[in-house]
């Protein structure tokens, strides 16, 4: 089952319990509601409007909740392609200068052979010939060591720059997977904490509007409406419930957000340090991100964002019921 029919298997589950509710408690509350719409075009426009709008809500908040499976190219090609173009100047370079002491060992060597001894022609070609094949080889030779060694060494640096390039992806794309779990779960708390909001504004109309006045009895009144009211908190204190599980997704949502921008700067400070070639620098960065460390414990006087907005929230929710239980002392 996919997850749009889940979530809208769930919207129906609970409007058809909180109908039969009514049914149960009161059997004729749906033929009054019924009287009443047909009575009431007004009503009935404005529930159809109530539940275009909530459709179009859902539809709504559905976009931009697929995961980013593109990847956004890593610098290594391009670093690769640096390398190999420094070492290939590089080698350029030696063989030129290889060729310019060559050449002068040889104008040399003529010179001392033509004032010092007199070589014949054949050998003293001959020498040159094998002088030239010796100093080649111990050329070669050294510049292929140093190729070999600095191929070893620019290896080693891009594996641990691919090593770090696919950290980086790993991490960003945990913290973003949660963060499209966390949306897909507002979503759904969203949806229900509407839903139980207007069952319950639905539900308090057709109490009301099918209530007959009660002559001053009192205990008729209370019998005939508290267990509906009790009801129709019921259903709201539910929807109460799923959009403060919606708003603290957000919150949390944001928190993951900031995390993705920490670990992207800390690794942007990495690579700038790599670029730089100072080993300061990158040592004071490597200490930084050994030192990382989420599970921290606060000490005495330290606070975060969080436990201030918890305090908050507590505070709030304390005062609210101090409030509401002065109401109902005053009223008793």
């Amino acid at each position: 089952m996919s997850y749009n029919a889940l979530k809208i298997l769930i919207v129906v589950t609970l409007l058809t319990l909180a109908l039969l509710a009514i049914v149960i408690l009161d059997p004729g509350a749906l033929d009054a509601l019924a009287v009443g719409l047909t009575r009431s075009p007004g009503a009935l426009m404005a529930i159809t409007v109530f539940l275009i709008l909530f459709i179009a809500t859902v539809v709504y908040l559905q976009r931009g909740l697929q995961p980013q499976q593109s990847r956004q190219p890593t610098p290594l090609d391009a670093e690769a392609l640096r390398t190999l173009s420094g070492q290939v100047s590089e080698i350029a370079n030696a063989i030129s200068g290889f060729s310019m002491r060559l050449f002068r060992m040889e104008e040399n060597f003529e010179e001392a052979s033509r004032a010092r001894l007199e070589i014949p022609e054949a050998e003293r070609t001959a020498l040159i010939a094998r002088l030239r094949q010796t100093v080649e080889q111990a050329a070669t030779d050294e510049i292929l060591e140093n190729m070999r060694a600095s191929v070893e060494t620019n290896q080693a640096q891009l594996e641990l720059a691919e090593i770090i390039e696919r950290q980086l992806q790993s991490t960003v794309g945990r913290l973003r997977s949660e963060i499209y779990t966390l949306t897909r779960r507002g979503t759904v708390n969203l949806a229900l904490g509407v839903a139980m909001a207007g069952t319950g504004m639905g539900v308090l109309y057709s109490y009301v509007g099918g209530m007959s006045p009660s002559g001053g009895n009192f205990p008729l009144f209370a019998e005939t409406f508290i267990p509906r009211m009790s009801l129709v908190i019921v259903i709201e204190v539910l929807g109460y419930f799923f959009l403060r599980l919606y708003s603290n997704g957000i919150i949390e949502i944001k928190y993951f957000q900031n995390e993705i921008t920490n670990v992207e700067s800390r690794f942007l400070a990495l690579r700038a340090a790599r670029h730089s070639g100072s080993a300061r620098s990158i040592g004071n960065v490597i200490f930084r991100l050994a030192r990382t460390e989420r599970n921290y414990v606060l000490r005495k006087g330290q606070t975060t964002v969080e436990v201030e907005r918890s305090k908050a929230e507590r505070e709030t929710t304390a005062y609210l019921a101090k409030v509401v239980a002065k109401l109902l002392s005053r009223k008793a």
